[in-house]
């Protein structure tokens, strides 16, 4: 049986790359998004699952941030055409559990190195696409600085959207970027928020994140 949450998660990344607004690799942009570095280098913890493989790479970061377009987009998804669409679609409660099922990862929330997936899940929240995110750093997007990752986040609970923060560190540097995101975006039935986050230099980063009462943890290695 095919993968029917195949068109919903295409469709969340092709949203999310209609919420990333134009940056500056030299002046980010203010408001909610916050960047940090700390003194000295921290090691790269709690990561102790893997969704695929990743190893990381030493380097440097100056922790600079850039923040999305304030305003989501939609993006309609292809319908599921099997007899069980039904079990595809959100619970009346609002849980967007089909989402979770269908992809790698972890439920108890424990760092996941995503390796070369494309979506992961840990704990209650679905990442993604780290694959492209991953391949596109460091190189030229239109309207976005060279180091820019833009990443989709996919909460359990979706009755109550009310925004999420993402903090990525670099394990070599202990450089830390955060970014607080309220608006979201829907993608036919799923609610999703996207994140836009400049982190300057290679290595493993590690980004947990928390959107009400879901969180997770993810670490993503960014190579030259």
């Amino acid at each position: 049986m095919r993968n029917r949450l195949a068109p919903t998660l295409v469709a969340l990344a092709a949203a999310a790359l209609v919420l990333g607004g134009c940056s500056s690799d030299d002046e980010p942009s203010a408001g909610s998004t916050t960047a940090t570095s700390s003194e000295s280098p921290a090691s790269d913890d709690g990561a102790s699952s893997d969704a695929g493989d990743g190893s990381g790479d030493s380097g440097t970061a100056d922790g600079d941030a850039s923040e999305p377009t304030p305003e989501p987009s939609t993006n309609p998804a292809a319908e599921p055409t099997d007899g069980t669409a039904e079990s595809s679609q959100p619970t009346k409660k609002g849980k967007q559990t089909a989402v979770f099922s269908r992809v790698p990862g972890n439920a108890s929330g424990e760092c996941v190195r995503v390796g070369k997936q494309r979506d992961v899940r840990s704990g209650s929240i679905v990442g993604g696409p780290f694959d492209t995110a991953a391949a596109t750093w460091g190189t030229t997007q239109p309207g976005q600085p060279k180091r820019n990752v833009m990443l989709y986040w996919v909460p359990l609970h979706a009755d109550d959207m009310k925004g999420v923060t993402v903090t990525a560190k670099n394990a070599a540097t202990g450089a830390t970027v955060k970014v607080n995101r309220e608006p979201f975006g829907e993608a036919e039935q799923w609610k999703y928020y996207a994140t836009n986050m400049v982190l300057r230099d290679p290595g493993a980063w590690t980004f947990r994140v928390s959107a009400g009462p879901d969180s997770g943890c993810f670490v993503m290695t960014l190579r030259r």
